[in-house]
Formats: C-alpha cells, sequence, structure tokens
C-alpha cells in the first residue's frame, strides 16, 4: 500500500470549502462520510473490536472527470486524522494499489495488503482511485491478473477467509458503475458527487 501523506495543506483545503460553503450540493454525503468516519475511530485497539457495528466500510463517489469526487476522501482523512489526535489512536492512510509489472504481482501485492489489514491492529483508511481500473466488469476492460484480484477482494469484502474486525474503511471513485464489477460494486454505499458548487 503506498501511503498518503496528509499535511496541514490538505486539512486546510477542505476546511475552507466547507468555510465558504462552496460544496452545497454534497453536504450530505460530507455528513455521512464523517459519521462513517466518527464510527471508524470507535475501534478499540486493545481487544480489537469496534462497538459502532454494522457501519458503512465501503463508500464510493462516482462522478465524471474534474468534478472533485476525491474531496469526500480528503475530508475523510482530514477528520479521521483530527480524531486520531484527540482520542491518542493511530491510524493509517494508504493507496490500495496493487498493480505490479510482474507476472504474478497483483494477486500477491493484494493478498499482503488485505492480510495486513485483517490481522493488524492499525485504524485503517485506504483510498481506492478509479476503481474500474482495478475492479472491472467483464465488459469493461480486462487484464490477465484481473479475473483473481477481483475474486480475492470478495472473498475479503463478504468475510470468506478475512476477518473484519471494524478496523477500516475503504473509499472508492468511480467514473462509471457500469464498469466495476457488479459483486463488488453492490457493497459500496454510493454517492453520486455534484462536484463544487458556488453558493448563490
Amino acid at each position: 500500500m503506498e501511503d498518503i501523506p496528509l499535511d496541514d495543506r490538505l486539512r486546510k483545503l477542505v476546511s475552507e470549502l466547507l468555510q465558504k460553503n462552496s460544496i452545497t450540493g454534497n453536504l450530505e454525503i460530507i455528513e455521512k462520510t464523517f459519521n462513517v468516519v466518527n464510527a471508524l475511530m470507535q475501534y478499540n485497539q486493545l481487544d480489537q473490536t469496534n462497538p459502532a457495528e454494522g457501519f458503512s466500510q465501503y463508500l464510493l463517489f462516482e462522478g465524471p472527470p474534474g468534478n472533485l469526487k476525491s474531496v469526500p476522501a480528503v475530508y475523510a482523512m482530514a477528520v479521521a486524522k483530527e480524531l486520531a489526535e484527540r482520542s491518542q489512536k493511530s491510524v493509517s492512510f494508504a493507496k490500495l494499489d496493487f498493480k505490479d509489472a510482474y507476472e504474478h504481482g497483483p494477486i500477491v501485492a493484494l493478498r499482503y495488503n488485505l492480510k495486513q489489514i485483517s490481522e493488524g491492529n492499525q485504524i485503517n483508511i485506504l483510498f481506492l482511485e478509479d476503481i474500474e481500473s482495478k475492479f472491472p466488469s467483464q465488459k469493461a476492460l480486462y487484464k490477465p491478473w484481473h479475473p483473481e484480484v477481483i475474486s480475492e477482494f470478495i472473498q475479503f469484502i463478504y468475510g470468506v477467509k478475512y476477518n473484519n474486525k471494524g478496523n477500516f474503511i475503504m473509499l472508492a471513485t468511480a467514473q462509471n458503475l457500469e464498469n466495476i464489477d457488479p459483486a463488488i460494486a453492490i457493497a459500496f454505499t454510493r454517492y453520486k458527487v455534484d462536484g463544487l458548487v458556488t453558493a448563490k
């Protein structure tokens, strides 16, 4: 997993967007995202359980190119960092990216990343940018390694061979839901992002 640096500049960006009310069309998404992050941060690293059972751990933000659909994900990371500092917990931010030049690289990398989440005790926020390029539907552009990684990720989502302790959320962006494998797409709570809307 590739770590995402979350610095004061990113927090300032989200803060300014909210203060200027420039994302009026997406305030409901922001509120729901906050609730999910707040539930994630209830994870107890001592007994490795999360009392906030049943919260949405998979969020997908859909929209055309250039509409800043990643803003809710950046907001989620900024909120998590703030809550972590207040509660003196540690939280990890990373991109779930498993592409590799080697023939079996993607599946090996994905299994390693999922195992770290499942067996570890870290609170994680994972970012899946352009999820349709990683878990495409059959009618979308397929690569030889796609079927295996799709199968593995489905097993992770539905707890087939991975333990879900409530210590992670996955935030994804997509342009077209139809290009995502349906068994994966259905697991995500989906939000259509309107982009930036200047308050009048």
